[in-house]
């Protein structure tokens, strides 16, 4: 079995995490994400400084413990794990961005090279590698439709001229903020992993409400199906007995599935 890169499920995982800020009681839930040509549906599971996301068939679980400062990654299917600290992770993010932005660099002189009608086209074929840097500003169309039985509001959030993602959140799921400010330090620490982690925060950080539906593009999308209040165990967030730990073949990267 092949993992999906992490960077990928770590910005689906952003997607319903960080309106889990409100609650103070359990949450499961129950989304589906397309990326690509590829879909999966996920099963998440949350209590207090606990998160764990199930992605497909059960055949890839995350489990995310703040109370820890680590991150496992298991296959159910061969009964192994990863962990990793959230330093080890925050490292890795650094070691990466200094690659992209060497390679930032190099495309930056390949096109001061290139004629202008060429140069302008690569640039809006590579937003993500030549810009980023602006702030993000989130807009309230006013829109409203309902998704999975929510009432939602459309909220359109860019980047500079790029428009980064559309969010579809609800005022209808209910709860108390006391874990308002861990999960959100744990969003802002986790969205360093990419670029697109980091803008994505920033969108639905703004936008507010609970995030039934988000859509990048044509690239990603993901919605909330279900959600149901619950009171989880503590065995659901911990690695199951038997399990063998091996180390991640690459921390960012993973492999493309199947």
């Amino acid at each position: 079995m092949r993992f999906r890169p992490i960077h990928v499920v770590m910005t689906a995982a952003l997607i319903v995490l960080v309106p889990l800020c409100v609650f103070s009681q359990g949450l499961y839930w129950e989304s589906k994400t397309t990326a690509g040509r590829g879909e999966w549906t996920s099963k998440s599971y949350y209590m207090p400084k606990m998160f764990k996301i199930v992605s497909g068939e059960g055949n890839e679980e995350m489990l995310f413990r703040l109370d820890q400062e680590k991150v496992y990654r298991m296959n159910p299917s061969q009964k192994t794990y990863t962990e990793m600290t959230f330093d080890e992770l925050e490292n890795s993010a650094k070691s990466m961005q200094s690659k992209m932005d060497a390679r930032k660099k190099e495309m930056e002189e390949r096109l001061k090279q290139m004629p202008e009608a060429q140069r302008k086209q690569m640039e809006r074929m590579l937003p993500g590698m030549m810009g980023g840097t602006e702030p993000v500003t989130v807009k309230n169309t006013g829109e409203r439709r309902t998704i999975s039985g929510f009432s939602c509001t459309k909220y359109v959030a860019t980047q500079g001229e790029r428009e980064v993602v559309v969010l579809w959140t609800t005022t209808d799921v209910q709860g108390l903020d006391q874990m308002k400010k861990d999960m959100g330090d744990f969003a802002k620490r986790m969205a360093v992993l990419n670029p697109v982690g980091k803008a994505m925060y920033e969108a639905m950080e703004q936008a507010g409400g609970f995030t039934i539906e988000a859509d990048m593009g044509t690239s990603v999308s993901t919605v909330v199906t279900k959600v149901d209040h619950r009171s989880i165990p503590d065995s659901e967030f911990t690695v199951p007995a038997g399990y063998t730990k091996v180390q991640p073949e690459t921390p960012l990267e993973g492999k493309e599935p199947n």
